[in-house]
Order: structure tokens, then C-alpha cells, then sequence
């Protein structure tokens, strides 16, 4: 059988080296000789996480959330901060959607505006400006409504 500790002190030396994707790699190759080794795995989880921590002060956090999804959630703050990045993110996806109800409306496109604006409070109860001009928007089409 093959021996895991080549495999493990490469992965070891990678994330020393603060190389934590190819750390990850090489603890993942382990864990193909040996599945139940727990250095392995805590090289694993400590790889993904710490490369999830570079990818959130690079402002990337799509990435990250990927890389840290792949991380244990009990393994530190892990789960913690999967959630904050699937909140931020969808705080972003819902301001995409409220700016394109802004566009349509700007563009005379009421029920365009509204569905996109009735999505971002889908994403984000508490987009303020979101519910006021929706309301508006409803208010606007139901007296075109009884103009024609």
C-alpha cells in the first residue's frame, strides 16, 4: 500500500508556504490513500478555510463562498460565514433587480418595473426605496388603468 505521509507533509509544507489551494490539493490526494486520516482532513478544512479568508479580503465573494461551502461547518467560524456571504450576496443580487425596475421604469415600462422591484423585496424585505417606488409604481398603473 501506498504511504500517506509524503502526501501529507507536501500538503503540510503548501499551506506553511500559505499556497492554500494547492494545499487543499495535496491534502485531498491523501485522503485517496488513507479517506479516514484526521490530519488529512483538519489539512483539508484548515486550507479551504483559510483560502475562503484570502478570497474575502480580495472582495471576491462568490469565490469564497465556493471555496468555504467545501470547508466543515463546524470547523471554526465556517457556517457563520457562509451565511454572511450568501446575505451579501443576495443583498447585491437584489439591488441588480432594483436598478433594473428603476431602468424600466425610467423607460415607461411599468409592469417590467414592478416585477423587478416585487423581486428585490423577494431578496431583500427591507429595500426601503424598493417598496416605496413599487407602491408608487402600482398606484401609477392603476390610474392608467382607468385613463384608458
Amino acid at each position: 500500500p501506498t504511504s500517506i505521509h509524503p502526501a501529507l507533509v507536501k500538503a503540510k509544507a503548501l499551506y506553511e508556504a500559505k499556497e492554500y489551494e494547492r494545499a487543499a490539493a495535496a491534502a485531498e490526494a491523501a485522503l485517496e490513500i488513507d479517506p479516514a486520516n484526521r490530519d488529512a482532513h483538519a489539512l483539508v478544512d484548515a486550507s479551504y478555510y483559510e483560502q475562503g479568508q484570502q478570497l474575502r479580503k480580495a472582495n471576491k465573494p462568490l469565490a469564497a463562498l465556493q471555496v468555504l461551502t467545501r470547508v466543515d461547518p463546524g470547523y471554526k467560524d465556517a457556517a457563520t460565514q457562509v451565511a454572511q456571504l450568501k446575505d451579501s450576496l443576495k443583498g447585491q443580487e437584489a439591488e441588480v433587480h432594483y436598478i433594473a425596475g428603476v431602468t424600466a421604469y425610467l423607460q415607461e415600462d411599468l409592469d417590467t418595473a414592478i416585477s423587478e422591484w416585487e423581486l428585490t423585496l423577494k431578496l431583500d424585505p427591507n429595500h426601503a426605496q424598493a417598496s416605496k417606488d413599487l407602491a408608487n409604481a402600482k398606484a401609477l398603473r392603476e390610474k392608467l388603468s382607468t385613463v384608458k
